[in-house]
């Protein structure tokens, strides 16, 4: 799907996207029972993002379809959009000239949308308290470069490939409160200028990279939980509480419940 597409598509609304993603993913099911859909998962070097690659005509079809380029856009809250003929031939020579996506009402609603393949929101300004509550990502989520100018919220959203903040800035409160990443998490070089929680946050594979964050305030991130991370994983933060010590049960787990921690710095090295 193209980007302006994917622009109309999000303009009507989360019941019409839904309805869309729904199809999809129904229609990825009989490939699967077919046993002709047949993926990877790569990294581009040259786009500098992981991506999904179909390994045969059928399976690159279907990511076509389910591929959503938001990136490089600026979503602006407040504007009186309406879905009509005017307002889309406005859209339409605004978008050309400044890649500005007017939103209807104070916030940009993305809460519960359900996105079957991969999506792009690398490089794209958020000026609306942005909303991806309950959002599911089926396949790679990029926010590289992202800019949050208000509100961030991803509570309950669900990742279960990469997703990607690197170098993403978040310039008032954000949340990911019990969000759920299935695959690698990449949180390096984000900025936060205010709360940056990930309270009750689950990393079922491997331990997220906050390599070179910088916080202006202590992160929140009691009660995460991190799920078979790898043993030789090193946890080298600068501290200014205790840690809670863990259950001789939890360690046979391999199951890492971090408890009211707060950190100045946070640093995960492999």
């Amino acid at each position: 799907m193209n980007q302006q597409k994917s622009i109309y598509r999000f303009l009507r609304g989360q019941a019409a996207w839904n309805m869309w993603a729904i199809r999809l993913l129904r229609r990825k099911q009989k490939l699967i029972s077919m046993g002709v859909f047949d993926v990877v998962t790569e990294f581009d070097f040259e786009k500098n993002y992981y991506h999904t690659r179909g390994l045969n005509e059928m399976s690159q079809a279907w990511l076509d379809r389910a591929f959503v380029d938001l990136s490089g856009l600026k979503f602006i809250a407040g504007d009186n959009y309406n879905n009509n003929a005017k307002a889309r031939k406005r859209l339409d020579v605004e978008y050309a000239k400044t890649r500005i996506v007017p939103v209807c009402g104070l916030n940009i609603d993305f809460r519960n949308f359900i996105f079957p393949g991969d999506v792009r929101f690398n490089n794209t300004d958020f000026e609306g308290i942005a909303l991806f509550n309950g959002a599911t990502f089926h396949a790679t989520g990029w926010f590289s470069d992202a800019r949050f100018h208000d509100a961030c919220w991803f509570k309950d959203a669900e990742f279960r490939e990469h997703a990607s903040f690197h170098q993403a800035a978040f310039g008032s409160y954000t949340t990911f409160e019990a969000s759920r990443f299935k695959s690698v998490a990449n949180f390096e070089a984000i900025t936060a200028a205010k709360t940056f929680s990930l309270r009750d946050a689950n990393f079922t594979n491997e331990v997220p990279s906050f390599v070179d964050a910088t916080f202006s305030q202590t992160p929140r991130i009691d009660n995460l939980e991190v799920l078979a991370a790898p043993k030789r994983t090193i946890f080298t933060p600068r501290i200014r509480s205790t840690i809670k010590a863990f259950s001789k049960e939890s360690r046979k787990r391999r199951k890492f419940i971090l408890r009211d921690l707060y950190w100045t710095e946070w640093l995960f090295n492999r």
